[in-house]
């Protein structure tokens, strides 16, 4: 009796542990599907004519020299407030996916990097002075976050620079 019992436990337990490493490996991959769904969500939303448009009229086609100019583009031009809120939206969303470790900002810096530069860069310090007359402090703060974390990575993956 005893010879037939080891070979039946054996073979259970080997059974137990192949079900387990078969489990680990299909999570790790339905993780990995879901990460690039949800990128692909993400580049999709950010390839749009709209976003574009968006884009080249806050970077190249809005001129203002100080905070007061653009807070007056803002609230009198509804192309460039509907601009930046798009931009804005966007950006912040991204950055709090990267916080929370939702999304990789190598993967924002493969795609994103010259747009989500050039959009902070563009208007950082009226957001500042924005952040000070309004008493939001946090106003695009994850876009800032963003912005900070994917200089980071591009002093650690200069291949990704554009």
């Amino acid at each position: 009796m005893a010879d037939i019992e080891a070979p039946t436990i054996v073979l259970t337990g080997a059974g137990v542990i192949v079900a387990i490493v078969y489990g680990i490996l299909t999570l790790r991959d339905t993780t990995r599907t879901r990460q690039a769904e949800l990128y692909m969500r993400i580049y999709e939303r950010g390839s749009t004519v709209e976003f574009y448009s968006a884009a080249e009229l806050v970077v190249e086609g809005s001129h203002w020299r100080d905070f007061s100019q653009f807070l007056g583009m803002y609230q009198k031009d509804p192309a460039f407030h509907a601009a930046i809120q798009r931009l804005g939206g966007f950006y912040e969303g991204l950055g709090v996916l990267v916080r929370e470790n939702l999304l990789d900002i190598r993967l924002v810096a493969l795609f994103f990097t010259s747009t989500t530069k050039q959009f902070w860069e563009k208007l950082r310090d009226s957001v500042y002075e924005w952040r000070k007359v309004s008493n939001t402090p946090r106003m695009l703060s994850e876009t800032e976050y963003l912005y900070n974390e994917l200089m980071k990575c591009l002093d650690r993956h200069p291949e990704v620079k554009t």
